[in-house]
């Protein structure tokens, strides 16, 4: 379900700034892609059974997503 959300934010995003070209409109079409493929990255990476924060590596890689989303969007 969260991947067809993100999808959607993606499209509308890129539908918006591909409308106006306006700098803002940018952000909401870039923006979403990065969040969207660090969420799908993080599951494809993590090698646990189900969901949680158990494991030293799990912690990493959330952390390490964070940050470079974080990164991302503040430059």
């Amino acid at each position: 379900m969260l991947r067809c959300q993100g999808c959607t934010l993606v499209g509308i995003g890129s539908f918006f700034f591909h409308a106006t070209l306006l700098y803002e409109a940018q952000l909401a079409d870039e923006l979403p892609m990065i969040y969207v493929v660090s969420c799908l990255l993080a599951i494809l990476l993590e090698s646990e059974a189900g969901f949680g924060l158990r494991s030293t590596y799990s912690k990493l890689l959330i952390a390490g997503v964070v940050a470079f989303d974080a990164l991302f969007t503040a430059t």
